[in-house]
């Protein structure tokens, strides 16, 4: 059968009516079975003048019943129980029927009205031993309260003597009590009702179980019926959303959404448990206008669907009601609008039975989908009637508009699924359409292809496993692999140095959070390169994979070297008047003290105790010495990049430590470390010169910047303090990432910058300063460093008040502290053996000579590499070490170390040197070199040094 064929059946053999009814009424049944009391048969006794006896009541059999028949009856009295054990307290009573309500039941021959308030009392006999019991209320008063055996049992509302001490809440909770031992029930109920017509309602009395059953059926009945309504109406919105042209869809959305809410305010209540927080008042309002403005939305719907024989007057008719009633139920006081439900009834009905009379015209002209569309709405009709009399407390049946909703909505599918399929005729013009599209598309994919291989950096895309889906041009420049030779293939073997970078894939793979690399010092086919890296997570046709960029900023990088470089140099320039002064006085101290000590020397009777005092003020000043050469060293020499872990506290206390000596004396420098190891991955160097770039700026801001007349100085304060970087910190900070970061703040009490200016500091090459002070370079050399360590810097600045520059860095995560030697003794380590000393600075092998020989070594020394390697082949049986210099003439550390090893690959070696552990010790220790000691140093730490490396 082919599709034509198919669709002329359809089309002759039209889906019938009553086959539709059929089908929904069955799911409807399906939906609520179940959910009515749990019946053996029996007919439940009556209570006769106050008193119910249910001693013939078997729960366990015979279920649940609906307590009913005479109740005493207090009108506009509220008694407690011990009214009631109070002889003449409580009065005598009179009696009503339950349930159902007080209004219209005569009082001694009077009926009564609907407003007021009054106690309920039932009695209840039960055989001894009962099971626990449990009530639950069906219907009940805008306030009341429950008593069982003189214990309050529920309260609901505030209950009052008018309306304005009044407090109306629903209850539809259950209450379980246990009726062991004893063979009655006293139940109390205090009502009031102000507002709404009911009295003491509805009230199910039965097994705990059974009771509970039975809610949690009514319950989940009232949610599906909910759930199902509520999401026919998103649909058929989404429906007006991709057509717009076909408005029926929306109001019918807009009327399912309104039902939907009556749903939930009906039945069990529900609202009150999606909505804690809502109260009676705002629940009931809203109740009213969904009532009123579906019917709206309705009618339009209607019209819609039957334009000619729904007609407009009529649609503009239930327009005015509903919006005139909706108006009502906002702005009226809570005394009026709820008396307008039962005019609106009439409304109601009448726009009903109009509706019927339309789609019987709709039928009749054969009006596609009429006949469906009647049968649902009749029986939505028949609860509508229902319901009407059920609020009017003329029958108990409840409300059941939503069942009836539901088949009608069900009616409405069957419609949709008879058009859908009548849609099938425009699909070979679709089809053709699609074809051109396609073409379209491909040409779109050609140029989106164009584009991915014309992005100079590598792209590669890739599935969670790593394999690899996508390969750009740049990519196939840099493997020499094509992109027909990298498909289905793992990263890892195409591309073997991004191994390094598989756990921060899998990362991503796991987070779905992207990640990035910045300045990726690597070793690629035998050359350096400085690569930026970053992977993306990546979800296409519900596939989940990442692309992966990679730039290669090596060239980049060296210029961005040479420029810090440069700005180093700068700022040793502005440094070096304060490092001249402090080596001055280091140079001060030392000549004095020597000068001295050859004084003492020379007399007779040697001055021991200050000879002494000045031998430790030259091991002091040399210290101090070596600390402002190695400040220097760090500051001005230019190095590759290496990321290691890094503590700021050692960072701004080395960088401190060099303000101190150098910064104009009428600034006061504070430092605030942090009470814990504050750890980033970071390039040690670099962090450094962050630091003390910007507290250079501050010292300028604080002297040299300030108008002539005021006095130069202030305050430098350098904290560290760890951050979390959540929503809101993000939402204000926008380079920021969700994470912990340390903030290094360095606050002064400088000139201070306008908003403009802050606008500009990070400009290279921009300068608030006076010609020929500075170049500008400085805070855009921060900002670059810091960006590339994957921070940010935030500045706070007013004129007159001082500059706030906070640096954050991102947290490093499980980060261990660099060991220290602090807390070793202070003591020095005696050995023996020969050592020999390669040394070709004479004052410093002299020096060291006479220290190893005071720690009991024998020694040997070599003027340079040629000497110490013919020393050493000739002895090296005897020597246990080498005490081996890293720059010296004719032969360097390097070869030197080299041959030494070929006349004794067990040769051991300590390397010294006057400048810092740079990347050539690194790679003689990674070639067998023991340990490295750096000049100068004293005898103490050569005396660990050699002990360690002889063993």
């Amino acid at each position: 059968m082919d599709e034509r064929q198919a669709m002329v059946i359809s089309r002759n053999n039209p889906v019938h009516p009553i086959f539709i009814i059929i089908i929904v009424t069955i799911l409807s049944l399906m939906a609520h079975a179940g959910c009515g009391e749990k019946r053996s048969g029996k007919e439940p006794p009556i209570a006769v003048a106050g008193v119910l006896d249910l001693r013939g009541w078997d729960f366990t059999a015979d279920g649940p019943l609906v307590l009913r028949g005479e109740a005493e009856f207090y009108w506009m009295r509220y008694l407690k129980p011990d009214d009631f054990r109070t002889p003449g307290k409580a009065g005598s009573p009179d009696y009503v029927m339950i349930p159902g309500t007080w209004k219209g039941q005569l009082l001694k021959e009077e009926k009564l009205p609907g407003p007021g308030h009054a106690t309920y009392r039932l009695t209840v006999l039960l055989n001894n031993g009962a099971d626990i019991l449990a009530m639950k209320i069906l219907e009940m008063s805008e306030a009341h309260q429950i008593f069982i055996n003189g214990a309050i049992m529920d309260a609901r509302g505030v209950i009052g003597t008018d309306l304005a001490t009044s407090k109306p809440a629903y209850s539809r909770e259950t209450m379980s009590f246990s009726a062991r031992g004893t063979d009655r029930l006293e139940i109390i109920i205090n009502a009031s009702n102000y507002l709404e017509k009911l009295g003491a309602g509805e009230i199910l009395l039965g097994r705990d179980a059974d009771i509970l059953d039975a809610r949690e059926r009514s319950v989940a009945a009232d949610l599906f019926l909910f759930s199902t309504i509520l999401l026919m109406g998103l649909y058929h919105i989404s429906m007006f959303l991709f057509r717009r042209k076909d408005r029926s869809p929306l109001y019918f959305g807009i009327y399912c959404m309104l039902i939907a809410y009556f749903t939930l305010y009906n039945g069990e209540r529900f609202v009150f448990a999606a909505f804690p927080g809502i109260t009676w008042s705002l629940a009931n309002r809203l109740m009213h206008l969904s009532v009123f403005l579906s019917v709206i939305f309705f009618a339009m719907f209607l019209r819609e669907l039957f334009p000619d024989e729904f007609k407009k007057p009529a649609v503009l008719f239930l327009q005015v009601c509903g919006t005139l009633f909706s108006l009502v139920a906002v702005a009226a006081p809570v005394s009026v609008y709820p008396r307008t439900m039962m005019p609106f009834q009439l409304v109601i009905i009448a726009a009903c039975v109009y509706s019927i009379y339309a789609l019987i015209l709709a039928a009749r002209h054969g009006k596609d989908g009429s006949m469906i569309f009647l049968a649902g709405f009749f029986f939505l009709f028949l609860t509508v009637i229902n319901d009407v009399l059920s609020d009017n407390k003329i029958i108990h049946t409840g409300n059941i508009i939503p069942l009836g909703l539901f088949i009608f909505i069900f009616s409405q599918t069957c419609i949709l699924s008879i058009r859908f399929s009548r849609s099938f005729a425009s699909v070979e013009r679709l089809s053709g359409e699609l074809q051109e599209k396609n073409l379209q598309l491909y040409s779109t994919w050609n140029y989106l292809i164009r584009v991915f291989n014309s992005v100079p950096s590598i792209l590669v895309s890739v599935d969670r496993d790593g394999a690899v889906t996508e390969w750009n041009t740049a990519a196939v420049r840099f493997t020499g692999v094509s992109a027909a030779e990298a498909a289905s293939k793992y990263l890892w073997d195409i591309m073997p140095f991004m191994k390094e970078y598989r756990g921060m894939f899998n990362r991503v793979m796991e987070t779905s959070r992207p990640e990035e690399r910045h300045m990726e010092g690597l070793e690629i086919n035998g050359e350096k390169k400085t690569i930026n890296i970053s992977i993306n997570p990546l979800v296409f046709d519900d596939n989940r994979g990442a692309v992966i960029r990679v730039d290669d900023v090596t060239e980049m990088e060296r210029k961005d070297s040479q420029l810090r470089q440069a700005q180093k140099m700068e700022t040793v320039g502005t440094l070096a008047g304060g490092l001249a002064h402090d080596f001055n006085n280091v140079l001060g101290g030392i000549t004095g003290a020597a000068s001295l000590i050859k004084h003492d020397i020379g007399k007779k009777e040697i001055n021991m105790p200050r000879i002494m005092e000045m031998i430790r003020l030259l091991e002091e000043s040399s210290g101090r010495a070596a600390d402002i050469v190695q400040q220097l060293l760090t500051l001005s020499r230019q190095h590759e990049p290496a990321l290691s872990q890094v503590d700021l506290n050692m960072s701004v206390k080395h960088v401190l430590k060099l303000c101190a000596n150098t910064f104009d004396k009428s600034i006061e420098i504070a430092g605030e470390a942090c009470h814990e190891p504050a750890m980033v991955r970071a390039d040690p160097v670099q962090v450094e010169q962050v630091i003390l770039n910007l507290c250079v700026n501050a010292s300028h801001a604080m002297t040299i910047m300030r108008k002539e007349g005021d006095p130069p100085g202030g305050a430098l304060t350098v904290s560290i303090s760890r951050v979390f970087a959540d929503r809101f910190f993000c939402d204000t900070h926008p380079e920021a990432k969700p994470g912990h970061y340390w903030m290094i703040s360095h606050r002064d009490t400088g000139v201070g910058m306008d908003s403009k200016t802050i606008s500009k500091i990070f400009d290279p090459f921009f300068s608030t300063k006076k010609t020929g002070t500075g170049t500008g370079l400085g805070l855009a050399m921060v900002y670059t460093i810091v960006r590339q360590h994957g921070g940010f810097v935030d500045v706070y600045s007013e004129p007159g008040y001082g500059s706030t520059f906070n640096v954050f860095l991102p947290a490093l995560k499980n980060g261990s502290v660099p060991g220290n030697d602090a807390g070793d003794e202070e003591r020095v380590e005696t050995g023996s053996g020969t050592v020999l000393i390669v040394e070709d600075e004479e004052v410093i092998r002299t020096a060291t000579m006479h220290m190893l020989e005071e720690c009991g070594y024998r020694v040997i020394t070599a003027a340079n590499g040629e000497e110490g390697i013919a020393v050493y082949r000739e002895r090296h049986e005897e020597i246990r070490a080498v005490l081996l210099d890293m720059a010296m003439p004719r032969k360097s550390g390097f070869e030197t170390y080299t041959e030494l090893k070929t006349i004794n690959p067990a040769v051991k070696i300590l390397l010294t040197s006057g400048f810092r552990q740079d990347e050539r010790v690194q790679k003689l220790i990674a070639l067998g070199v023991e340990d490295f000691i750096q000049k100068p140093y004293s005898m103490i730490e050569l005396s660990k040094k050699v002990k360690k490396v002889i063993g």
